[in-house]
């Protein structure tokens, strides 16, 4: 027996498909080029142009590396300990201070990870945090955060467990 609603589910489906109007992308606008600068990165969500013209690259997974006098440096900048990437969490903002060459100071946004081993998809909390560049890695020992230091933990994981007034970043979804 045939499954009437199926069929007619699927004529609909096909007849606005034919009604829609094709996707096209514009043409790149004239003398625009395209280059790759580097590949071997895992998941870059973020970067930032040194005034000294080295690129600082933001990975999803906490790694940030340097793209210097045409290659990335084999040495990361800074690897986070502390971070969550699970679905579209981790890494998601690098900034370099205005003052950068006078201050080395480099800021990174990302989603903290409160439970280590016990709750990897639950609710999180995010930090912004700085730290210092000393050449072409960072000073941990300058490490501060900046913003959400109430970071939750196993037993209240969420900001929403904490009063309106901490300094606590939701990172729950």
């Amino acid at each position: 027996m045939t499954n009437y609603r199926t069929t007619f589910l699927i004529f609909a489906f096909a007849l606005c498909a034919a009604a829609l109007p094709a996707f096209t992308f514009a043409a790149a606008p004239p003398n625009f080029e395209t280059d790759v600068v580097t590949g071997g990165l895992n998941l870059p969500t973020t970067f930032a142009f040194a005034p000294d013209g080295r690129i600082f690259v933001g990975e999803k997974n906490g790694v940030v590396r340097i793209f210097k006098e045409g290659a990335l440096l084999p040495t990361p900048f800074v690897v986070l300990s502390d971070l969550n990437d699970y679905h579209d969490r981790g890494l998601l903002g690098l900034a370099l201070d205005p003052d950068f060459s006078a201050n080395g100071y480099v800021y990174l946004s990302y989603t903290h990870e409160n439970t280590p081993g016990t709750n990897y998809d639950g609710p999180k909390t995010g930090r912004i945090v700085r730290v210092k560049a000393v050449g072409d890695v960072a000073d941990l020992s300058t490490y501060e955060v900046i913003v959400g230091e109430v970071a939750g933990d196993a037993v209240r994981p969420s900001c929403y467990d904490f009063a309106t007034s901490s300094d606590c970043i939701p990172s729950n979804s």
